[in-house]
């Protein structure tokens, strides 16, 4: 595996995802998780689909268009989707954990 040229881009990787993912879990934001999985999931299929790819039809217009399907999913998956879902989890866990409708939280409506 050290063979490859981006080992130790992957490592950091999937490092930073596991360590995302157990902050997400100890600090009892286990809404973090499954979303960091699903983004980092969706573009590292399509990815590997494009690898396979060239290592079996070689450097062709198909490999374009998969590789350029895995930049859009990127985009899409780790800065609409994991951002969206992260904003919106992290408030609404936080409102929840806060339980605003407490009357000590009241005077802030």
């Amino acid at each position: 595996m050290r063979n490859e040229k981006n080992f130790w881009e992957l490592l950091i990787h999937h490092v930073g995802t596991v360590i995302a993912i157990l902050f997400s879990y100890f600090t009892n934001f286990e809404d973090y998780g499954p979303f960091v999985l699903i983004a980092s999931d969706i573009s590292d299929a399509i990815l590997n689909i494009g690898k396979v790819c060239r290592d079996i039809f070689g450097e062709t217009i198909l490999l374009d268009i998969i590789f350029f399907l895995a930049m859009i999913s990127w985009f899409l998956s780790r800065n609409i989707f994991l951002l969206g879902c992260l904003v919106r989890t992290s408030f609404g866990t936080c409102f929840w954990k806060l339980n605003l409708q407490d009357p000590k939280y009241m005077d802030l409506w």
